[in-house]
């Protein structure tokens, strides 16, 4: 699965626009088990200043599918954070992931990692919602990060295809 998802938020109503791309790849070489990486690029622009800081983050996991029904999915995965730019640390995670596949065509997808880098939580959550066409899908939904003390929260827009 490769999956971009485009993000765009308004932080805490300061002159600093955020946006951010999610891009994120599965690899399924059993039915139970994958391997999962995601890759976030916050970008943030000072509207008065012009100017832009980036902070990368990356999440490599081991993911099992521990219950597994016809229409829903519940598993664990466990693997690694790393946050790149000027943090350059990494850390242990874990988390819980789901899929609910309600009607034809209609999915929807959650997951939650949670991992602590210098003593500061890591999280990610996400929701969201697929429409599939063949070997494409479609995809809406909300992510929110939480990076040390911030906290962000984002809509999501995006699409990806099955190989």
């Amino acid at each position: 699965i490769y999956t971009i998802v485009y993000t765009l938020s308004l932080h805490d109503a300061l002159p600093i626009y955020l946006f951010g791309n999610h891009l994120k790849a599965k690899f399924r070489p059993f039915q139970y088990f994958y391997i999962q990486g995601d890759y976030r690029e916050l970008i943030e622009k000072n509207v008065f200043t012009n100017d832009y800081s980036n902070l990368s983050l990356f999440q490599f996991n081991v993911a099992y599918d521990r219950i597994r029904f016809k229409k829903f999915n519940l598993g664990w995965t466990l693997g690694a954070t790393y946050v790149g730019n000027d943090v350059q640390k990494a850390g242990f995670s874990y988390g819980l992931h789901t899929d609910v596949f309600a009607i034809k065509n209609i999915s929807f997808n959650s997951a939650m990692i949670w991992s602590r880098i210098n003593g500061l939580p890591v999280n990610s959550f996400e929701i969201r919602g697929k429409y599939h066409k063949q070997n494409y899908f479609f995809a809406l939904g909300y992510e929110h990060l939480k990076i040390a003390t911030p906290n962000y929260n984002y809509m999501t827009i995006g699409a990806g295809i099955y190989f």
